[in-house]
């Protein structure tokens, strides 16, 4: 049974509340504490733009006030693929990467730069009642990680860095596996899909009079019976014409 008020030992300092988001905010497919970056720019190495978070499936944004370096290698560390140190996150005042849209959800962030969410930063202005508006959306500028640089990224064969991620690929006659980064001999794939990956189905340079046989790795192209040349290029051989001039 619920303690009523007579019998409940709560004082003031414990009163209930709740923030209620406006009709008027357009929900977003996105998941709260989510984060991108607004009107991002893209160098060599680094990515920057307006902080925009996702708050109950809506987008909105964060106010400057009191964001410093410490609250950008947060933010910098949420996104994935970018270095989360004070050193190198940069956060950048004033509306610098145009206005937002929704809600300025966060005022006052004061992050330590050990969290891994911006949500779990303390805030000294209750987020939904901030007195900022647009003009004063916060930025950051957030350093790349070459995820390649270290055990090439997790990749068996080939590791591509892009800014903020990286992907890997794998040499000719081999196919990417479904975990992304292991990769599969053309032959050995076959058994899990089939005749799909077999350079002997279609893709490729034996000629239309030749065999084609599938190797580990690659294939072979060799020329069939009454034909000569390489397997790519085979011409006919006139057997008659031998053994005229032989006879001669």
């Amino acid at each position: 049974m619920a303690n009523t008020a007579e019998s409940g030992t709560c004082g003031g300092f414990q009163d209930a509340g709740a923030v209620c988001q406006d009709r008027s905010v357009v929900a977003g497919n996105c998941q709260t504490g989510s984060l991108r970056l607004g009107n991002n720019i893209v160098t060599a190495n680094t990515s920057e733009g307006r902080v925009e978070i996702c708050i109950n499936n809506a987008w909105g944004t964060i106010c400057d006030d009191l964001f410093g370096r410490t609250d950008a290698a947060v933010v910098c560390g949420s996104l994935g693929g970018y270095k989360n140190k004070t050193s190198d996150a940069v956060a950048v005042p004033g509306g610098v990467y145009g206005a937002g849209s929704g809600p300025v959800f966060i005022s006052q962030l004061t992050c330590s730069g050990a969290e891994d969410s911006v949500l779990h930063c303390p805030v000294l202005q209750t987020i939904g009642l901030t007195p900022c508006d647009h003009s004063r959306d916060a930025g950051v500028r957030c350093v790349d990680i070459n995820e390649c640089l270290t055990n090439n990224g997790g990749c068996s064969q080939n590791c591509t860095n892009t800014i903020g991620s990286y992907y890997c690929s794998c040499n000719k006659s081999y196919v990417l596996g479904s975990d992304g980064h292991s990769c599969n001999d053309v032959d050995d794939q076959m058994v899990s899909i089939a005749l799909m990956s077999n350079e002997c189905n279609g893709n490729n340079s034996c000629g239309m009079n030749a065999n084609c046989t599938n190797t580990i790795g690659s294939y072979q192209c060799s020329c069939l019976v009454g034909f000569e040349g390489d397997g790519v290029n085979c011409t006919n051989i006139n057997e008659c014409g031998r053994e005229t001039n032989q006879v001669q």
